[in-house]
C-alpha cells in the first residue's frame, strides 16, 4: 500500500501535466480578421476571459477573409462534440463573411463553457463562450451531470460504511460516475474544459480517492484477506504460531485442501476474539467447553442464532453465532 499512493500522485500529476496543452489559448490561422459579435478574437483567447453570452443571444461569426471565401460557418464545440453549427453559403467569392447560431435552441440542452470554432475557405478562428442565463440544473446536460454525481457519491458512500475486503474496488468504480458527472457540472457551472483527458483525469481522481478511503477504513479483519495466508493466521492468534503438525486437533489452522467449502449454513472454519462458552448439544444448561481466542474451530450448521460447534476431541455444541467470526 505504500508504493500505490506515490504511484497514484504520478500518475494523476501527468495527466494534469497532458491536459494544460489541451486547453489553448483562442487564435486566427489564415489570411483574415475574424470576430465573435464583435469581439475580436484576441480579447476572449482565454479560460479566464471568455465570451459571455445570454442563452437567447444570437452567437455571431463575422470578419474579412482577405483571399476571398465561398462559405463561412461557426459551431459550438463541447470536448469531442460539435453541439451545432451554422453555415452560409455565398454564390461568388465574397471577402465579407458571417455565420450565426441561435443559442435558444442549444441551451435547453446545456449552458456553460463552450469552444467556439469559426472557419472559412482559408481561416480557422477559435475562441471560448460561456452560456448563460439559464440555471446549469434546468438543462438536460446538468440534470444528467447531477445524477451521475449524487449517485456515484451515493454509491462510494454506501460502500465505504460497509467496510468490507471489496469497499476499496467497489469505491473505485462509484468513483468513475462520481468524476464524470463532476467534470460535467463543472462544464455547465462555466468553470471547466471538457476534453477526454479532463474526463479521464476528474475520473481517476474520484475513483482514486475513494479507494484510498475505503482501503484505510475498512475492518481489521476486511484487511487481513488483502495479505498472505500466514499474515493474516499471524493476526488472528499472534501469541503463538506453531506448525499445525504440533497443535491439537482443536486448535489445528486449517489450510488447503483441509479447509470445508463456505457456505451460508455451514461447515466453515472460524475463530473467537474472547472466550466464549460452548452448550451441550441436548442439555442447554450445560457446559461442555470454552472456546479460546488463537484457534481455529469447525462449525458444522447454524440455526436461528446459534452455531454447532466443535470444540475440540469429542466435544461439540452450540454457541452463539455473534460470538464467532467466519475464515475469511
Amino acid at each position: 500500500m505504500r508504493r500505490v499512493i506515490p504511484r497514484f500522485v504520478a500518475v494523476v500529476g501527468l495527466l494534469w501535466a497532458l491536459c494544460i496543452p489541451g486547453i489553448a489559448a483562442a487564435e486566427i490561422d489564415g489570411p483574415c480578421t475574424a470576430a465573435f459579435n464583435g469581439v475580436g478574437v484576441d480579447r476572449i483567447d482565454s479560460l479566464s476571459s471568455p465570451l459571455e453570452l445570454d442563452a437567447t443571444d444570437t452567437l455571431f461569426f463575422s470578419g474579412i477573409d482577405q483571399t476571398g471565401t465561398q462559405e463561412a460557418s461557426v459551431s459550438l464545440i463541447l470536448g469531442p462534440i460539435t453541439i451545432d453549427t451554422g453555415t452560409t453559403t455565398y454564390g461568388p467569392v465574397e471577402e465579407e463573411f458571417a455565420a450565426t447560431i441561435d443559442l435558444d435552441d442549444t441551451s435547453p440542452y446545456g449552458v456553460g463553457l463552450y469552444r467556439v470554432r469559426g472557419t472559412t475557405d482559408d481561416c480557422t478562428a477559435n475562441a471560448w463562450l460561456r452560456v448563460t442565463g439559464r440555471h446549469p440544473l434546468a438543462t438536460l446536460t446538468g440534470l444528467t451531470a447531477a445524477g451521475l454525481a449524487v449517485g456515484g457519491l451515493t454509491g462510494q458512500i454506501t460502500v465505504i460504511l460497509t467496510r468490507r475486503r471489496r469497499s476499496p474496488a467497489g469505491a473505485a468504480l462509484g468513483g468513475l460516475a462520481t468524476g464524470l458527472g463532476g467534470a460535467l457540472l463543472g462544464q455547465q457551472f462555466g468553470r471547466m474544459q471538457i476534453s477526454y483527458v479532463s474526463l479521464l483525469l476528474s475520473m481517476i481522481i474520484a475513483a482514486g480517492l475513494g479507494f484510498l478511503i475505503a482501503w484505510f477504513t475498512r475492518r481489521p479483519d476486511a484487511r487481513g484477506s488483502w495479505d498472505t495466508e500466514d499474515d493474516a493466521r499471524s493476526r488472528i492468534h499472534p501469541r503463538r504460531r506453531r506448525d499445525t503438525a504440533d497443535a491439537p486437533a482443536a486448535e489445528a489452522t486449517p489450510t488447503g485442501a483441509d479447509r470445508p467449502v463456505s457456505s451460508d449454513g455451514g461447515p466453515y472454519w472460524c475463530y473467537v476474539m474472547a472466550p466464549v462458552e460452548v452448550f451441550d448439544l441436548n442439555d442447554h444448561t450445560k457446559i461442555v467447553a470454552t472456546l479460546q481466542p488463537g484457534t481455529w474451530y469447525l462449525a458444522k450448521r447454524a440455526i436461528s442464532g446459534w452455531v454447532h460447534i466443535v470444540a475440540g476431541e469429542g466435544a461439540e455444541g452450540w454457541v452463539a453465532q455473534a460470538s464467532v467470526h467466519r475464515q475469511g
